[in-house]
């Protein structure tokens, strides 16, 4: 026995558990950026066209920090690699990072990774399984990308080199996501942590970008600015691919070695021990549920507040930008009509659904973890 055994079964049974959230993820990722390509090649027909588009882009720090730099002007690969990088890099990243939380630090806090390990099963295999699971999910979104890419009529290489720099994204969150769930005891404290991590790498990015001379560096700190420096269908540069499978190989390999310094069910970070009363105050259903869900609440909301005020300020940039360039008038008036799909809808959809399943979700954990069972015998109605 070594300390990979079982990871094949683990495997084949995230596979089984996880067929239809992964089924949808791949259908989502991949059909948006098929579909924006498709988008941004009948909306600007010819090379002038995208020229300009690209060009006032470009010129606009605003819209560089929230989305990044056009690198091929003249090109609609150009343009879809330069809008896919940020949002289906984004996606891959939550994908990541929600399913391998979901297959080590969850289902060991839930006490079934233990169960696992009373059988013919090595300390290695859940956390390889989990990254296995996300790295071989992550190559058929890239292999789609770049298949469905040369369907809408782009360059091979270029396809190939975008669906590339979008799986390399996946699999480096994948690994930090495998780090931290050796961190905390909590699934909760753990996804909270490389969600963290994402924020991060968006910000970094995002700084680093508009940046100009020396600063620029800070954005090579990042993931996410990794794909877009892959400049796909511009210089098609493999090495940055290849940079992020090395961090995703060195990052599992730190993992896999924190996973022997703690115990099974344990983090390596002590979690502060609590009162040994609760307040007054946490004393009912309703106080437990906001104490709970308060400190989510505010989070969501200060980052529904900065997405707000990113998109007040992407508008008005484009109305400068639109009304100091005459043809560009013309081209905003069928650029508008495939905005809310290709460039605004999928953000706030699936960062406004993650909040509301979030509070349900934790309702049936606390049901299973029997950890509501001391509220029922108290004067408490059952829909409360």
């Amino acid at each position: 026995m070594t300390r990979f055994t079982g990871t094949t079964a683990l495997l084949r049974l995230a596979i089984r558990l996880d067929r239809v959230r992964l089924a949808s993820w791949v259908l989502v990722i991949s059909g948006i950026t098929i579909a924006t390509a498709s988008s941004f090649a009948k909306l600007y027909t010819d090379v002038a066209e995208r020229r300009v588009f690209a060009n006032s882009i470009n010129s606009n720090p605003a819209l560089v920090a929230l989305i990044g730099h056009i690198y091929s002007t003249d090109t609609t690969g150009g343009l879809t690699a330069w809008r896919m990088c940020s949002t289906a890099g984004v996606l891959m990243a939550l994908m990541s990072l929600l399913t391998v939380n979901r297959h080590t630090r969850a289902e060991e806090e839930s006490g079934r990774l233990e169960l696992l390990g009373s059988v013919v099963t090595g300390r290695f295999a859940a956390p390889t399984a989990a990254v296995a699971l996300v790295a071989g999910t992550s190559a058929v979104i890239g292999i789609l990308i770049a298949v469905g890419l040369v369907g809408v009529g782009l360059p091979a290489g270029g396809s190939v080199a975008l669906g590339a720099a979008i799986c390399g994204v996946g699999w480096v969150f994948a690994s930090i996501a495998v780090v931290g769930a050796q961190l905390t005891e909590s699934a909760r404290t753990s996804l909270g942590l490389t969600g963290a991590s994402l924020g991060v790498a968006y910000a970094l990015r995002a700084i680093g970008d508009p940046a100009g001379g020396g600063l620029h560096w800070i954005a090579w700190l990042s993931p996410l600015e990794w794909a877009g420096q892959t400049r796909a269908f511009a210089s098609n540069r493999w090495s940055v691919v290849a940079l992020s499978g090395v961090a995703a190989l060195v990052l599992t390999g730190f993992a896999l070695s924190l996973v022997e310094r703690r115990d099974v069910g344990a983090g390596l970070l002590t979690p502060r021990p609590g009162p040994a009363r609760a307040a007054p105050a946490l004393r009912t259903p309703r106080a437990l549920a906001i104490r709970l869900q308060g400190s989510l609440l505010i989070g969501w909301t200060i980052g529904f507040g900065l997405f707000g005020l990113a998109m007040g300020v992407i508008s008005q940039s484009l109305a400068d930008v639109i009304g100091e360039n005459p043809r560009l008038i013309d081209l905003s008036k069928r650029w508008v009509a495939a905005l809310p799909w290709s460039m605004l809808s999928p953000h706030p959809c699936f960062r406004y659904s993650r909040w509301s399943l979030q509070p349900s979700r934790s309702r049936r954990r606390s049901s299973y973890a029997a950890r509501s069972r001391p509220v029922a015998p108290r004067s408490c109605w059952r829909p409360r």
